[in-house]
């Protein structure tokens, strides 16, 4: 039977994320994902160059879906000028609910620290032909209207589903 080695970071369990943690992907984490910011309060921390406990501010977020992260992550200056300057304000109060992405980032002297970076809503593709044949495929203007409620959000949204929607009102209605 092999044995396989354990790193001694695997089990080295704070009372905040890490990069390990992430980069890990241990308690439900990933390496990078999105979150929002929830709430905030003071920590208690070991402060290495003062060996001594010290107060520190305590960020909690949630995922895009509502769900806590396992712990909070400490505010560093470095995450401080991330959020600063992405939501363009100094008061952590104005950067609750505003998305980000929490990342582990490979440090020289600390291994993998936890950063921050501009989230970037993904780009939904809009099914334009399935939506343009529900809509050619009306006979008038109350199966119109069925198709179009029949329609996702982005495919009602997209201009030229909305032309084609248009133009098929323009000549039902010149048909009464």
């Amino acid at each position: 039977m092999e044995k396989t080695k354990t790193h001694w970071r695997k089990n080295n369990d704070s009372n905040y994320i890490s990069g390990e943690d992430l980069f890990n992907e241990l308690q439900g984490l990933k390496k990078d994902f999105p979150v929002m910011l929830k709430t905030f309060k003071d920590g208690e921390t070991f402060d290495s160059n003062s060996q001594s406990k010290t107060i520190k501010t305590v960020l909690h977020f949630t995922d895009l879906n509502g769900v806590d992260l396992c712990k909070g992550v400490l505010l560093n200056n470095t995450g401080a000028k991330f959020f600063c300057k992405e939501f363009k304000s100094e008061y952590i109060e104005d950067w609750i609910g505003k998305p980000c992405n929490i990342f582990a980032q490979a440090d020289r002297r600390h291994g993998q620290v936890v950063r921050f970076k501009k989230y970037y809503k993904p780009v939904v593709k809009v099914d334009i032909p399935g939506a343009e044949l529900i809509l050619n495929s009306c006979a008038d203007m109350d199966s119109l209207v069925k198709a179009w409620s029949s329609l996702s959000t982005q495919q009602q949204g997209n201009a030229v589903i909305i032309n084609l929607k248009d133009s098929l009102k323009t000549t039902f209605n010149n048909e009464d």
